[in-house]
């Protein structure tokens, strides 16, 4: 549940008793739109803009204000857009909550899978916020997101055996019911050969020391160009986004470098940047959201943004980052909604 009178803090310090419903029913009112967008170029758009609200220092994205405006005007028609950039992000923020709040969590890969997806990867990337309370909501947006794709992956994953079948009666007047339970039992088992079928290629990949992204071994490349082959390499084996298991599978392989930015990490790949890109699942995607693909992104360009962090992450970040947006990518790839 969304504690909207909590976070309306953030732009009224002394909220008058009428404007926390007033500005709950817009919140709803948006959350409905942002799983509009019919395509998944629509979705990473959006989720890049609400990753561009979250930092709270700029004005939002024109199509996104434009949204939350309309939706609080619904309720409140002398709202003005003017100097109100700061409520318009909470509210947007607030509005990513609350679709996540009405999600259906069953596996499913769908709109707010993607657009949840998107958020975390950009806000997993962002810097912190000074401001406390501004800080609270992107976290609380962050942790959000990052469950709601994390407990999608691991429902997509779980074995269930197929129903039992009702007996034929006789003269066959149940024939309905037993072909509608025949389809659904087949279709059961066809959902867990593919998860048997995505952790049998996951686990015999990782045995080998053969990578398809470098086309070579990973121990004759460099820790950091191995780490980001690492992720791609797994992640061209996923169906769903990674959990900890798959982590875990990747990170046992990692060896030892020094921490780096992600300028030092594209300059330590190198030249092997050259193989490494063309096994970037959906270049495009990546290219244009470059706050929620930043590792793709910069691999793509040959340098990394100059707006981004300087601070230093481990080889074993990286490599979790490279599997998480290679992924990303490769659902994308694969799907339409």
């Amino acid at each position: 549940m969304v504690d909207v009178a909590q976070h309306i803090r953030i732009f009224d310090q002394k909220p008058a008793d009428e404007l926390v419903p007033k500005r709950t029913a817009a919140i709803k009112d948006l959350a409905s739109k942002l799983t509009g967008p019919k395509d998944v170029d629509g979705l990473m758009k959006m989720a890049s803009n609400l990753v561009a609200a979250a930092k709270f220092d700029k004005k939002l994205p024109e199509e996104l204000a434009q949204e939350a405006t309309a939706s609080i005007k619904k309720q409140s028609p002398a709202f003005v857009r003017e100097g109100r950039d700061l409520e318009l992000s909470t509210i947007a923020l607030l509005a990513m909550l609350g679709a996540i709040d009405g999600g259906t969590k069953q596996g499913i890969i769908e709109r707010l899978n993607f657009l949840s997806a998107g958020v975390w990867l950009g806000l997993s990337f962002q810097q912190p916020n000074k401001e406390s309370r501004i800080e609270a909501l992107r976290v609380e947006v962050l942790h959000a997101a990052r469950d709601y794709v994390a407990r999608g992956a691991e429902n997509a994953r779980e074995r269930k055996a197929p129903a039992l079948g009702a007996p034929l009666k006789p003269e066959n007047t149940n024939l309905g019911e037993v072909v509608s339970n025949l389809r659904a039992s087949v279709e059961r088992l066809n959902r867990n050969a593919v998860v048997d079928r995505e952790e049998i290629d996951f686990l015999w990949w990782s045995v080998t020391k053969w990578s398809s992204a470098l086309d070579g071994l990973y121990d004759e490349a460099s820790a950091y160009s191995a780490a980001i082959a690492f992720g791609l390499d797994g992640g061209a084996r996923l169906r769903r986004m990674p959990l900890d298991v798959h982590k875990h599978l990747v990170l046992r392989r990692i060896r030892a470098a020094e921490p780096v930015s992600l300028a030092g990490l594209i300059a330590a790949v190198g030249d092997d940047r050259l193989r490494i890109l063309t096994k970037i699942p959906d270049a495009s995607t990546a290219r244009t959201n470059p706050e929620i693909f930043p590792v793709m992104s910069s691999l793509l360009s040959g340098s990394a943004p100059k707006s981004a962090s300087k601070d230093l992450q481990s080889v074993e970040a990286w490599t979790v980052r490279a599997l998480l947006e290679a992924t990303a990518l490769g659902l994308i790839n694969q799907h339409e909604v």
